[in-house]
């Protein structure tokens, strides 16, 4: 059971964190890794991509105690983590700054929504979440080589239809030429 999502749950909550969850350099693995485990603490998909959402804002505009907390763990800001870290390394430095407690996070994320996303994130500490993470990369790997068979398959129809197409306009313009021409 890694989440409470179907497809067209999931295919209408992307879009509600995906700009910002890329913006702020997460991956779209991690991004699917956070939306299982998130709804499983919501029930659902929307919900959980508004609480993912929150979490990014907080930590990509982080409050003056979560910074100072980055900051003495990593000699980084939380912003500069998530950029430039794995979002399982930033999660684990969150957790080192609150123990994994309800109320530290609730207190340097600043927001219930942001922080309820955060300790479903942390739940069992940041093993769960790279569990998760592991499932849906091997999903996407194999989602993604599935992808470029079918980008190759229709590539070369849309090679072959272009040339066609081609071949039908010089075919065309060579029957019309003479008339043109006088």
């Amino acid at each position: 059971d890694v989440g409470v999502v179907n497809y067209d749950e999931l295919s209408g909550a992307i879009g509600l964190v995906a700009g910002n969850a890329a913006g702020a350099g997460i991956s779209f693995e991690e991004l699917g890794a956070s939306l299982a485990l998130v709804s499983k603490q919501t029930k659902g998909a929307s919900r959980a991509a508004r609480e993912i959402n929150m979490l990014i804002a907080a930590l990509v505009n982080p409050s003056k105690q979560l910074n100072t907390a980055f900051m003495e763990i990593t000699g980084h800001t939380a912003a500069w983590m998530l950029q430039n870290r794995p979002l399982s390394e930033t999660l684990k430095v969150l957790y080192q700054a609150t123990g994994g407690t309800s109320e530290k996070i609730q207190e340097l994320i600043g927001t219930q929504r942001g922080a309820r996303a955060a300790f479903a994130l942390l739940n069992d500490g940041v093993e769960n979440f790279t569990d998760t993470l592991s499932h849906y990369q091997d999903v996407t790997g194999a989602t993604a080589d599935a992808a470029a068979i079918m980008s190759d398959t229709t590539t070369a129809a849309f090679k072959n239809l272009k040339n066609s197409v081609i071949a039908a306009a010089i075919d065309l313009g060579t029957a019309y030429l003479p008339l043109l021409r006088a």
